[in-house]
């Protein structure tokens, strides 16, 4: 299978924008109505100048005062849109509109997907869910998916995440083996629609889990999907394929995954460095080795805990690079590991220099005392080639940070599910200290790639209920 075929829609994302930063912004996908690319204010307008200075200043203070957010307990009921009746065995799937996919359950560990199965009456729980915007989808036997947008605000009690399945939709099955033929369960099948452009608001992922017997099922509408699969002791497999409507087989054999451990350490006295953001490439990685970024393509991420220490699993055989970012720090060049198949490695070290942290705000164009929650932003240069992400989408305040920057000359853009691409929205010029208080204008608008200017709802979603968590 070409290997193309084999990246996430993660990398999909990733590809896509460095595919535009390469070519310089030439061919932007954007419908801007007879608009030029939004720009920072004139320099030279003094009144503007104050106003966004006085922006950025209250934006701190309001900052410094908010109560921090925590994780919160979600749920709802999956149910029949005929009769109201629950659902029960459903596969619910949560996937925050990110580059990074899934949670971790605690510093250290790797981030699972944040899934649920309805009990007898069709409810569901999770009991601690990050702050954020996220897709909802549930799928079951006999049912075409529901799907919808959440908004999880991390105060208090969170509205019920409802969704109601239609019947119908043609079955997609299979069966998920080992390199011994015996059946996986806990296989997480994740699938997405990859009949058009995904910029990770539009389409919610949907999943279904192995048996004991490792077998899946999930009715589809029909169309072309991406199928990857997910499970912590074994190496992702992902393959496109076509769903008509009487159904598609799809079988997976699965090879055990890598296990990597290890610490980072920051020099020059060795002291551990909690709260780094560790990410890996392998085989599976399409992107040369020397180029400087915070992602990791399978989407995963790996926060250190309070030692430092941190566990990669599911790992390719074969040579991994490695690097690592906090704030104040930043992996200089890669630690290459040599893994074999289903070995676990440890005590890794990866020693960690002086960086920097490029922060602000991001605002809509015209508007520097407004703020735009989930938006994604990132930091790029060409000399030498770099590409880093923000910790999250932006919170509620339009507040970013991207931490472990080297030194250099960044382009700081944004993207948004209402908004346009912005390239370089600002410049970071990082020397030896912490850029802060950028703000990056963004304008309204859709993405002219996308088909479903509206987004995409499948037949059954009860798209109103989610939406009052909006």
């Amino acid at each position: 299978m070409a290997a193309g075929k084999r990246k996430t829609v993660t990398a999909t994302l990733i590809a896509i924008l460095i595919a535009i930063i390469t070519l310089g912004g030439v061919a932007l996908w954007w419908a801007r109505g007879g608009e030029d690319e939004p720009k920072q204010a004139a320099k030279g307008d003094g009144e503007e100048k104050l106003d966004r200075g006085e922006a950025l200043r209250r934006k701190r203070e309001a900052r410094a005062d908010a109560d921090p957010l925590e994780r919160v307990r979600v749920g709802g009921r999956v149910t029949r849109a005929d009769d109201g009746t629950g659902i029960p065995g459903a596969v619910v799937l949560l996937s925050r509109k990110d580059v990074i996919q899934g949670q971790a359950p605690r510093p250290g560990e790797p981030t699972l997907p944040l899934t649920a199965i309805t009990d007898q009456s069709g409810a569901w729980q999770l009991d601690a869910v990050d702050p954020g915007r996220y897709t909802a989808s549930a799928t079951a036997v006999g049912f075409i998916p529901a799907t919808g947008d959440v908004r999880i605000t991390g105060r208090g009690e969170q509205p019920s995440i409802d969704l109601a399945m239609q019947q119908g939709g043609a079955l997609l099955s299979g069966t998920i083996t080992d390199i011994g033929g015996g059946p996986i369960e806990g296989v997480l099948v994740r699938v997405t629609d990859s009949s058009q452009v995904n910029l990770g608001f539009n389409q919610a992922p949907l999943a279904a889990i192995s048996n004991e017997d490792g077998e899946y099922r999930l009715q589809l509408a029909t169309g072309r999907y991406s199928i990857t699969t997910f499970h912590t002791d074994y190496d992702a497999e992902a393959r496109a394929t076509d769903v008509p409507e009487g159904g598609r087989r799809e079988d997976f054999r699965l090879i055990p995954g890598g296990t990597i451990e290890g610490v980072v350490l920051a020099r020059p006295d060795g002291t551990p460095v909690p709260g780094a953001r560790v990410n890996f490439s392998d085989s599976r990685s399409g992107f040369s080795g020397d180029m400087d970024t915070n992602i990791s393509l399978d989407g995963s991420m790996v926060v250190t805990d309070d030692e430092g220490r941190f566990r990669i699993t599911g790992v390719r055989a074969g040579v991994v690079s490695l690097s690592a970012r906090a704030r104040g720090h930043a992996s200089v060049t890669p630690e290459e590991v040599a893994l074999g198949i289903g070995e676990q490695v440890s005590d890794v070290e990866l020693w960690v220099d002086t960086a920097y942290t490029i922060s602000g705000f991001v605002a809509p164009k015209g508007d520097p005392e407004g703020a735009i929650e989930g938006v994604l932003v990132g930091a790029w240069q060409m000399q030498p080639f770099g590409m880093m992400v923000a910790n999250a989408p932006t919170s509620s305040d339009g507040y970013f940070e991207i931490v472990g920057v080297r030194p250099g000359v960044w382009q700081v853009g944004a993207i948004g599910e209402e908004h346009l691409l912005t390239l370089a929205g600002a410049t970071a010029n990082v020397t030896d200290k912490d850029v802060t208080d950028l703000e990056v204008a963004v304008a309204r608008g859709r993405c002219v790639g996308d088909h479903h200017a509206e987004r995409l709802h499948l037949p059954g979603a009860d798209q109103h209920a989610l939406d009052r968590a909006d």
